[in-house]
């Protein structure tokens, strides 16, 4: 299914050619439409760069100059070709005349991507753009595994989440109904803490009674926070680690306290935030150095 969906054999390739003389381009051009490329040339090596009319995704300039004083002058070109790609800077293939060789260490410093020298065969020529794009399109290609392979992660980390907290729920919650703030009843899924809190797990969002006792404010929680209050609230006053919240709720398996700590600890400053009359004070969601977090509602 992800080989389908990131195919891109039907879409042509884009090239931006950059050079000072039009004759360059000529010679160019015939090598590189041969494989079907779309092809824009810039006549002109000092920035900035026209609007252009495609989005390349390699650039190639060919500098005549030999003078060492021409490379701040390279340098700008390459700056703004790079410029032009998306989530990396774009790759560029520099063309040099043969006497300007000894500018092959100082243009790669300049981080261009490879380098041509004169007199160039066409087949080479097309063989190294080719090469040049498979890379491109090899580092697209991990880039978006590593992307749904993130999102996934994500999803699962969601599901397990959940479910640890249903478990929860299932086993440790009692079946008696609870009143609610205004008097009402309501689900066994809803628990108090302290006077004026309510947690209600289906809606995971926290309801708090305002002075008035007439009204009230709810904030909503994420479903990590929700699984990990829902946690703290079975097991009151006992200290919880980074490493038991992180493998038991969040699903992480294999991580020891520092690297959970690095995951639970961001979750839990955000619902002290919201959970605690002063987070910087908190009463309720303490922190216990070496031990944990422990959880008073009372």
């Amino acid at each position: 299914m992800i080989k389908n969906d990131l195919k891109a054999s039907d879409i042509p390739h884009s090239i931006l050619i950059v050079v000072d003389e039009a004759a360059k381009a000529a010679r160019l051009k015939p090598v590189l439409a041969a494989e079907g490329y779309q092809l824009e040339v810039v006549q002109s090596l000092k920035p900035p760069l026209p609007s252009l009319s495609i989005e390349p995704d390699l650039g190639i300039i060919w500098f005549p100059y030999s003078s060492t004083d021409a490379l701040p002058e390279l340098e700008n070109i390459i700056l703004e070709i790079q410029a032009l790609g998306k989530a990396a800077p774009l790759p560029i293939l520099l063309i040099l005349d043969q006497y300007g060789t000894h500018w092959v260490e100082p243009s790669f410093k300049l981080g261009i991507t490879d380098i041509l020298t004169r007199p160039i065969h066409p087949l080479v020529l097309r063989h190294r753009v080719q090469l040049l794009l498979q890379s491109l399109q090899t580092e697209r290609l991990i880039e978006e595994l590593k992307r749904r392979e993130a999102v996934l992660l994500q999803r699962q980390r969601m599901i397990a989440a959940l479910d640890s907290a249903l478990h929860v729920l299932r086993t440790e919650s009692s079946s008696e109904a609870v009143a609610d703030i205004s008097g009402s009843l309501v689900k066994s899924s809803s628990f108090n803490i302290g006077d004026h809190i309510l947690f209600d797990t289906e809606q995971r969002c926290l309801i708090f009674e305002l002075h008035d006792r007439l009204s009230h404010r709810t904030v909503e929680l994420t479903v990590d926070q929700a699984a990990i209050l829902t946690y703290f609230i079975h097991h009151p006053h006992h200290a919880l680690s980074n490493r038991e919240i992180a493998h038991t709720v969040l699903g992480y398996d294999h991580l020891d306290e520092f690297q959970s700590c690095s995951i639970v600890r961001p979750h839990v400053l955000r619902l002290r935030r919201k959970l605690e009359e002063d987070s910087n004070r908190p009463t309720i969601l303490r922190t216990i150095r070496g031990a944990g977090y422990v959880f008073s509602p009372d």
